[in-house]
């Protein structure tokens, strides 16, 4: 299954789309604050496919798409961080089921361009910390 996570700088939040082994609509989760307009025109331009989603992003300037390749869970991203003895597990994993699950995709995916960014001598910041400044935004 193949997961795309539709988000917009018209409305907080994402709208997820699953899609089978041939591309066929198969699951939609909308965590998306919307008024009724944005809804009743999410609801007309419905992809069954992902030929139509892509379709529909190529002709708004305020669609994004983000192709999650797996999920990525919490231990993931823990073992990726490798900062165990001083971050808070427990804090981190607050903060973890607080986000959405493209900001965890690209939380995990920025963390060796984080790691090579730092200058020598510069400790990485506890787990916690990376995970509040949202870094992968900048």
């Amino acid at each position: 299954m193949k997961k795309i996570i539709l988000t917009s700088s018209q409305f907080a939040g994402e709208v997820g789309f699953g899609f089978n082994e041939r591309g066929w609509l198969t699951s939609v989760e909308i965590l998306a604050e919307m008024d009724e307009k944005q809804h009743e025109w999410l609801i007309r331009h419905f992809p069954q496919n992902i030929d139509e989603l892509q379709n529909m992003k190529q002709k708004s300037k305020t669609i994004f798409l983000s192709v999650l390749k797996q999920e990525v869970t919490f231990d993931m991203f823990w073992d990726r961080y490798d900062h165990k003895a001083v971050s808070s597990k427990k804090k981190s994993q607050e903060l973890w089921k607080r986000m959405s699950e493209a900001d965890r995709h690209m939380a995990y995916e920025y963390i060796p361009r984080y790691f090579n960014s730092l200058p020598g001598g510069i400790a990485k910041k506890y787990c916690e910390t990376y995970l509040n400044s949202k870094l992968w935004n900048n």
